[in-house]
């Protein structure tokens, strides 16, 4: 292939992703309807308030807007909530509405290692993020390095933050689940790693009562958290698989059965955020809230498993969200020598019992 053909390719393959890209933002803006077996059966609950009827696009700009205007009406010293957010703003979310991102905070706690996090950024100072999970983070179903939620969220920060050196290291391997990751953890996280997300509820499977399982993830968690910097931790739990299927699929599954609640007990003990894609969109999804379901999130032809681009869209704003919180937090309450000491504690011992102490 000559030269003049491979610019041609490239033209071509950029124009499909535009018109990918240009196409799923479309359906989320409302100007082009999804289509499916979805949309012409679905009726709001006449029982519920006459807001959650009506269209989401056609209120979701409006409650993004009030939301940011009540942030302009606290002030913090000179500056107001909403200026002292806005690097990490999220003006243009489409895809849920300020009560479901809230939602999505599964566990926040006292954020002292993803406070010192935020504080490395506003300073210029560098930071490391990485994520270990499965195909989804891995970006499976998306364009891997550019619309996968670790992607979008690198790049949103490195935006947010210009004078720190941000660098992201994509560490999962698809179809695997974390055990898989306890026994390899070297070969896929640097050691001086900041901040790190593990996803491993969809991979780890509906198994409530699977106690080895959760005692493998908790030496995984113990590994990451004991790294020499001391890096911030944040579960990123997306839907098991049968969460997203129709009412009506042999393999449906309930909002309950799932791992990751076992998982938020070890993200409270070990006072580690945990974020939920299930808490997010459930309202949404599955009762069908503003006239949403999963399509929205999960396209309508591929397996309602991995997310589409929205999907991920959606991921990173409530990382985003998270993050606006723990700056908020820094301006009330400024870092001290207490927050140092919380950082750089031993780990507790290990939440189930007759564990090996790992540090």
């Amino acid at each position: 292939m000559n030269g003049g053909q491979q610019q041609q390719q490239q033209q071509h393959q950029q124009q499909q992703q535009q018109h990918k890209v240009t196409s799923w933002m479309r359906h989320l803006l409302g100007t082009v309807p999804f289509p499916g077996p979805g949309d012409p059966t679905l009726k709001p609950d006449p029982n519920m308030p006459g807001h959650f009827q009506q269209k989401w696009f056609e209120v979701f700009k409006q409650q993004w807007k009030d939301y940011y205007k009540s942030l302009e009406a606290v002030r913090i010293g000179n500056s107001t909530l909403s200026e002292l957010v806005s690097p990490l703003g999220l003006h243009n979310v489409t895809v849920a509405n300020p009560a479901q991102l809230r939602r999505s905070i599964g566990y926040r706690g006292a954020m002292h290692r993803l406070r010192r996090v935020l504080r490395d950024l506003q300073t210029g100072k560098p930071v490391k993020l990485a994520v270990l999970g499965g195909s989804i983070s891995w970006g499976s179903a998306v364009e891997r390095g550019q619309d996968d939620w670790f992607s979008l969220l690198t790049s949103r920060l490195k935006a947010a933050f210009p004078n720190s050196n941000i660098t992201g290291k994509n560490g999962c391997v698809p179809a695997t689940p974390s055990s898989f990751m306890n026994m390899c953890l070297e070969q896929y996280m640097d050691d001086d790693v900041d901040l790190v997300f593990l996803e491993y509820a969809t991979n780890d499977g509906w198994d409530v009562n699977n106690i080895n399982r959760r005692k493998t993830y908790e030496r995984l968690m113990r590994k990451v958290l004991s790294k020499p910097n001391h890096p911030a931790v944040i579960l990123v739990q997306l839907p098991t698989v049968g969460m997203a299927f129709s009412p009506k699929h042999k393999e449906k599954v309930p909002f309950y059965q799932t791992v990751e609640d076992a998982y938020g007990l070890l993200a409270a003990y070990y006072d580690t955020p945990y974020l939920s894609m299930r808490n997010a969109i459930w309202r949404l999804a599955e009762l069908h809230h503003y006239q949403m379901n999963f399509t929205h999130y999960f396209g309508m032809t591929y397996d309602f498993i991995h997310p589409l681009e929205p999907g991920h869209v959606l991921v990173a704003d409530m990382v985003v969200f998270l993050m606006q919180e723990a700056v908020t937090d820094l301006h009330i309450h400024p870092w001290s020598v207490w927050d140092q000491e919380e950082v750089s504690a031993p780990l507790p011992l290990p939440m189930y019992q007759g564990e090996t102490v790992m540090q």
